[in-house]
């Protein structure tokens, strides 16, 4: 049998808790939260334009501008929060990350407008950021995440800086 119970208070939490394991009942409790290791999981399983929303929000603090990463030419943005959500479902059906993960980003868009329009960016709960800084730590000191990001760009031609940056990347690692 499985139970499930949300918005509970710490405290009847702890008693019921209590009262399950003082009749031999195994119980877990399951957080929402995303951790450095969740996030290392999702950062290694998401396309590399994906990956670059959530580090320049981490690197920001917790918000960037859609103009900062449609760059100079205006790119788009189009599909990545969807990359972004299908890796959260790969990663609670492989059971990696539990069900009803929130998102670690949100795009922002102008409420006024009722028609089409683009995000305006994108934000981070603070509640997250710091297992996010842990966990693009943890892939920039891995220098195999490092060339599997070059192979990854270098099939896209329209990211040749951005390919040249993470060969920097990789000599600066080799170097250190």
């Amino acid at each position: 049998m499985r139970i499930v119970l949300e918005d509970v208070s710490d405290e009847l939490g702890r008693e019921l808790f209590q009262m399950l394991a003082d009749r031999g009942v195994t119980a877990a409790q399951v957080t929402h939260e995303w951790t450095p290791g969740r996030a290392v999981s999702l950062l290694r399983d998401l396309p590399y334009r994906a990956r670059l929303i959530l580090r320049e929000v981490v690197d920001r603090g917790g918000s960037c501008s859609a103009a900062v990463l449609r760059g100079e030419d205006g790119g788009t943005l189009r599909g990545q929060t969807g990359s972004i959500t299908k890796a959260i479902t790969r990663g609670v059906r492989a059971g990696w990350l539990p069900e009803g993960m929130p998102a670690p980003v949100v795009a922002q868009y102008d409420s006024a407008a009722t028609s089409y329009q683009r995000t305006s960016g994108f934000v981070m709960d603070e509640r997250h950021l710091d297992a996010f800084r842990s966990a693009f730590a943890t892939l920039d000191a891995d220098p195999e995440q490092l060339r599997a990001d070059a192979k990854q760009l270098s099939a896209d031609p329209v990211d040749r800086a951005e390919v040249e940056a993470v060969q920097h990347d990789m000599e600066s690692l080799r170097a250190w």
